[in-house]
């Protein structure tokens, strides 16, 4: 997805002279523009590449925000570069600003002279994180209604950042559609929007397709990309999806996989933590799994130590019995459960 790394951008003629100078050069997405050379006298002019080549160098080495002040006073000189706006939009992004980011993106868009399907994804995208998600599906909307079926490419890419709204909204059918356009429209398939729509159809009860997504976030290529805690993450999804297909020897692997792992969640770009399982749940399908594998010793001590600690895990154990009375789910040890509760 494009906020993931440095987007492609118009076309702009590189400034030989800043790679003969400084020894860097610079990005073909953030070439200024000769024009703007011309009009500076030099020293002025001299300083300010120097800052300009600083605050790319900043930003790709991950020093977001050190390199916005360098941006800053590129933009003081070069006020007509719209590749400035858009890299220090992005600059403001990965340093936790959203909506400011999405100014920058507008001053971008406002001075375009032909329309730029990079500047309105982005921007999008950018409504997403700052959590403004009206913002980002008209954006996508209309980014989607305005491109061509032949531009595979971007279209997926678009697909993928409306469905990821969607889901914020907490739509996950309609995200999950948006998803598998992504998947129609792509050769190449970016493993975050597996994982996106691994959590989407987890969410939405999907749970066949839901242990698909998470094999395939789990092979040892994919966990080498998205890292160990994501892949601990995923492992909990797939054990609680494993629960509810019966596969109870699955769910126990995974559970116990990621036993000393605190909380199956993530944090959000505002900072706030979404859990994608419930401790309680989790530990409620760990249980059960152990009991229906004839592991009562197991499931009775997680039973009793959760009982004990949250009334909640008690009344949410009391309705799972019911389920399984009403889903025809039987075992001799459910009996015992029930005393536990009744003598709680």
């Amino acid at each position: 997805m494009y906020l993931f790394g440095v987007p492609p951008m118009n076309p702009f003629r590189l400034l030989i002279v800043l790679s003969l100078l400084f020894g860097f050069a610079l990005p073909a997405q953030a070439q200024i523009v000769v024009r703007a050379f011309l009009a500076t006298p030099f020293d002025s002019r001299f300083d300010t590449m120097k800052t300009v080549a600083k605050a790319f160098q900043m930003y790709n080495s991950g020093k977001h925000k050190q390199s916005i002040p360098l941006f800053d006073a590129a933009i003081k000189q070069y006020k007509n570069e719209l590749a400035l706006y858009q890299m220090r939009g992005l600059a403001k992004h990965f340093s936790g600003d959203s909506k400011a980011a999405m100014k920058d993106i507008e001053i971008a868009i406002s001075m375009e002279k032909e329309y730029s399907s990079v500047n309105v994804m982005n921007y999008a995208y950018l409504a997403t994180y700052a959590g403004d998600i009206p913002t980002a599906l008209k954006t996508f909307d209309h980014l989607i209604a305005k491109t061509d079926s032949s531009e595979k490419e971007l279209l997926s890419e678009a697909y993928a950042g409306r469905g990821q709204a969607k889901a914020i909204k907490g739509n996950y059918k309609s995200a999950i559609e948006d998803y598998q356009l992504y998947f129609n429209n792509q050769t190449s398939t970016d493993i975050n929007v597996v994982m996106l729509w691994a959590w989407a159809n987890w969410f939405d009860n999907n749970y066949l397709e839901a242990i698909n997504a998470c094999d395939t976030l789990l092979t040892p290529v994919a966990i080498n990309e998205i890292g160990e805690d994501a892949a601990n993450n995923i492992r909990g999804i797939r054990g609680a999806c494993r629960f509810y297909q019966k596969d109870y020897v699955g769910s126990i692997a995974d559970f116990v996989a990621i036993a000393k792992l605190s909380d199956v969640g993530v944090v959000g770009d505002n900072g706030v933590p979404i859990i994608l399982l419930p401790n309680e749940e989790r530990n409620r399908c760990l249980a059960h799994s152990y009991l229906m594998t004839n592991n009562y010793t197991k499931a009775e001590k997680i039973y009793k130590a959760e009982i004990k600690k949250s009334p909640t895990f008690a009344a949410a154990l009391r309705t799972d019995l019911q389920k399984f009375k009403e889903y025809g789910i039987t075992h001799p040890d459910l009996a015992k459960v029930e005393v536990l509760l009744s003598t709680k």
